[in-house]
C-alpha cells in the first residue's frame, strides 16, 4: 500500500523554518553511474565524501535542525532518502508531478500539523561554494518570509551566458522593515531559457539573475497563490488536507488525488504570475545546478589540469576528469589501473555497469543511453 508520510514532526512551535528539499529527480544524464533506481542526489559527486542531499542537507543545519529538514521524494525512493537523511521527515509523492504540486503537498502537510512557518524549498543535487555567505542570504530570507507575505527567490548572478538556465528580471529595489544585510529586488519578469544570444543581452544588462529553484515563503502564503492562479491544483490540496485531518493513513486517495494534478513547474504556475514575488542577490557564493557530466566536470577541472577521485594516471594530457567507483578488478584485491594518455577536452566515468567516455559538449545526449 502507498504510505504518503515517514518521520515525525517535532513540536512546531519551536520551528523557526523548515527546510524542503526537493529530491525526486531520475538523474538520467548521469549514467552509468546514475539509475533511475540510485539517481544523482544519494551520488558523491562533490568531492566531500558525502552526497549531494547529504551535503544540502549539512549547508542547512546552522539555520534549520536535523528534525526540520522535510524531504519530497518519490515513493521508491523514500529507503534510500532515509538512509542519508534519517532524521529527516520524508513527503512520498504518490507520482512525479514536478514542483507545483510537489510543494502544494509539503505546505498543505505542514499546515495540517499547525505549522506556518516558512519552508525553505531548495533541489537536492545542486553544489554551493561560500557556504558562509549562501546561508547569510537564506537566513535573510527566512527573516522576510516571516514578517511578510511575499514569495522570495534566491537568483543566481550570472557569470557567463548560459542558456540551460533559466533567468529571473529584477525591479527595483524591495526595503522590507527589518535591515537586511542581503539586497532584495522585486521581481519584473521570469524567462525560459533563451538562446545565446538573447542569454548575453541578459548578462550585459546587468539586471538578470539565474533562476536557482530556490524558494522561501510561509505554506499559507503559497497556498494562496495556488488558489488564486491554479484553482485545480487548490481544489484538489484541499481535498487531500481533509484526507491528512481525518486519516494519516488514508494515502490510496492521496494518491487518487495526486496523480490526477497537472505536471507544472511552480515558477510557470505561481510565480510568473504572482505580484508579490521578490529576489535575493546571490552574489556572494558560487551556485552550480549539477545536470550533466560537464557541469559537474566543469566545477572540478577549476584551476586544475585534470581531475580525478582515484589514482588515475594523465600523460600529455589536459582538461581531462575522470571518476571511477571501481575500486576492485576483482582480481587478487588489485585495484583497476586507469591511465589517460595524449587526450583533451574528456569525461571519463568507470563502474561495475558501465564505462562512459565522452566529450563534455555532448554529456547532455547521454540520456539517450540511460532511456
Amino acid at each position: 500500500m502507498y504510505k504518503l508520510f515517514f518521520g515525525n514532526f517535532p513540536n512546531v512551535d519551536a520551528i523557526n523554518a523548515v527546510a524542503v528539499i526537493m529530491a525526486g529527480g531520475s538523474g538520467t544524464r548521469f549514467w552509468p553511474l546514475s539509475t533511475k533506481e540510485h539517481p544523482k542526489q544519494f551520488l558523491q559527486l562533490s568531492g566531500s565524501g558525502k552526497s549531494l542531499i547529504q551535503d544540502t542537507a549539512e549547508r542547512l543545519l546552522p539555520l534549520i535542525n536535523q528534525n526540520e529538514i522535510l524531504v519530497l521524494t518519490g515513493s521508491s525512493l523514500v529507503t534510500q532518502v532515509r538512509d542519508h537523511l534519517p532524521d529527516a521527515m520524508v513527503l512520498a509523492e504518490p507520482e512525479g508531478r514536478n514542483t507545483a504540486p510537489a510543494l502544494g503537498l509539503a505546505a498543505i502537510k505542514l499546515l495540517s500539523a499547525g505549522c506556518d512557518k516558512p519552508m525553505l524549498c531548495m533541489a537536492a543535487d545542486n553544489l554551493i561554494v561560500g557556504k558562509d555567505e549562501f546561508q547569510a542570504v537564506c537566513r535573510d530570507a527566512i527573516v522576510l518570509a516571516k514578517q511578510d507575505e511575499t514569495i522570495i527567490t534566491i537568483g543566481i548572478k550570472p557569470t557567463y551566458p548560459e542558456t540551460g538556465y533559466g533567468y529571473i528580471c529584477k525591479g527595483k529595489y524591495y526595503s522590507p522593515a527589518d535591515d537586511l544585510t542581503s539586497t532584495c529586488y522585486k521581481v519584473t519578469a521570469f524567462k525560459e531559457k533563451p538562446n545565446l544570444e538573447i542569454a548575453q543581452e541578459y548578462v550585459a544588462s546587468g539586471n538578470y539573475f539565474w533562476n536557482a529553484g530556490m524558494f522561501v515563503m510561509r505554506p499559507s502564503v503559497l497556498l494562496q497563490a495556488i488558489e488564486k492562479f491554479m484553482p485545480e491544483l487548490y481544489a484538489g490540496l484541499k481535498q487531500i488536507e481533509e484526507l491528512i485531518k481525518k486519516d494519516n493513513e488514508n494515502s490510496e486517495k492521496i494518491k487518487e488525488i495526486f496523480v490526477g494534478f497537472e505536471k507544472k513547474s511552480i515558477d510557470f504556475g505561481v510565480l510568473e504570475k504572482a505580484g508579490n514575488v521578490v529576489v535575493f542577490a546571490g552574489e556572494k557564493f558560487r551556485w552550480c545546478d549539477i545536470g550533466s557530466w560537464k557541469s559537474w566536470a566543469d566545477l572540478m577541472l577549476e584551476g586544475k589540469e585534470n581531475y580525478t577521485n582515484v589514482d588515475a594516471k594523465f600523460i600529455e594530457t589536459k582538461n581531462c576528469a575522470v571518476y571511477s567507483d571501481t575500486q576492485d578488478s576483482g582480481k587478487n584485491n588489485i585495484k583497476k589501473r586507469i591511465a589517460i594518455i595524449g587526450l583533451e577536452n574528456v569525461v571519463v566515468v568507470d563502474t561495475a555497469d558501465g564505462l562512459l567516455v565522452c566529450n563534455p559538449e555532448y554529456a547532455q545526449e547521454v540520456k539517450l543511453i540511460s532511456d
